[in-house]
């Protein structure tokens, strides 16, 4: 009797691909018929029957196009699909080339290299390229954020000391005539007067009213200067993620879509998104990120700014300051209040958290 030759290392890929499909599609409850369906929805139909000599070792290959869609219909990052990262300590990424299973991931994803040759050539490639990319609008998005937060604090400061400096006058005053009479009744020797008591009174929640208003003005002044470094930063960052754009694009490589809150960088590309790109099916998997109508999808800023009510941004716009107003003497939660009460003004679904 002959012995049946050993799978060579694409076969043994295969056989571990089609058990991590089982593994998954079990994990959730599946038949093998309800993933072919989800297949289906995801764009490329594959038999129930393709499914199951798969997962039973008949079918010895599987193809890239098979394993996106398969990822897509289990709701899974393909690479896990290939790399079984968390259930076997070690895995042969290539032939006779055994490895940690996340290490195949993270090298499959562009992240790690095998050689010194080999990150070279990875630091200068568009996939690294784009990465940073990704990183800059990240950390722009982050700083005005920032800044928005600190521009809401300073208006809030500022009405605070207008409030402030249009009854700093009558203060000085009463405080001048507090002391005044606090002189004539240590001159009449009224030192256990009730009278004298009342006047130290009147002269403390004076002095703290002065005081609490410096403090307000010291505030104001310290985050207009904050605010005007940070719009600094904005500004220095918007132009280098205008410059990183343009350099993809002499390089002859195709930039990211901006994000919605950064498309005012470039108004002529606001569209693309609708133009260029069909959105990808919403196979109903609750995983991802989007509009019920489209999983992947994103609103352009048009739509938004359309169908945004100003009182959302408000509220929003509390919420921000009571986050950077923490310890300030319950200031926070009176935001964190207001806020709620414009929440109570608007329609369910556009109430914002927090």
């Amino acid at each position: 009797m002959t012995q049946n030759p050993e799978p060579d290392w694409s076969t043994r890929l295969a056989f571990s691909i089609a058990h991590e499909v089982r593994r998954h599609r079990l994990a959730q409850g599946l038949s093998a018929q309800q993933l072919s369906d989800r297949c289906a929805e995801a764009g490329m139909p594959i038999q129930r029957s393709v499914l199951a000599n798969l997962e039973s070792g008949r079918r010895t290959t599987v193809t890239v196009a098979e394993v996106l869609v398969i990822a897509r219909a289990l709701g899974l990052p393909p690479g896990v699909l290939l790399f079984p990262v968390g259930y076997v300590a070690d895995f042969e990424i290539l032939p006779g080339g055994w490895q940690e299973p996340h290490v195949g991931l993270d090298w499959f994803g562009g992240q790690l290299a095998f050689s010194s040759d080999d990150a070279g050539s990875l630091k200068d490639s568009p996939l690294a390229l784009i990465r940073e990319h990704q990183s800059l609008v990240r950390n722009l998005i982050r700083t005005r954020q920032t800044q928005m937060a600190f521009r809401a604090r300073l208006e809030w400061a500022q009405q605070q000391a207008s409030d402030f400096s249009s009854k700093s006058a009558e203060l000085d005053r009463k405080l001048t005539e507090i002391r005044r009479e606090l002189v004539r009744a240590v001159d009449e020797g009224l030192f256990q007067d009730q009278e004298m008591f009342r006047l130290q009174g009147e002269e403390e929640a004076l002095v703290k009213r002065q005081e609490e208003g410096a403090r307000v003005l010291a505030e104001c002044d310290f985050l207009a200067h904050t605010l005007t470094s940070h719009e600094m930063s904005v500004s220095h960052m918007e132009a280098r993620l205008k410059d990183y754009r343009k350099m993809l694009v002499d390089r002859g490589l195709a930039p990211p879509l901006l994000p919605a809150e950064l498309e005012y960088l470039e108004p002529a590309a606001m569209n693309r998104r609708e133009k260029d790109r069909a959105p990808m099916r919403d196979t109903g998997i609750a995983h991802g990120s989007g509009t019920s109508e489209a999983g992947v999808s994103r609103l352009r800023a048009s739509e938004l700014e359309s169908e945004a009510d100003p009182r959302q941004e408000k509220a929003d716009r509390l919420r921000a300051m009571a986050d950077l107003l923490q310890g300030e003497n319950g200031i926070a939660e009176l935001f964190r209040i207001a806020a709620d009460k414009i929440d109570v003004l608007l329609p369910d679904e556009e109430r914002g958290g927090g």
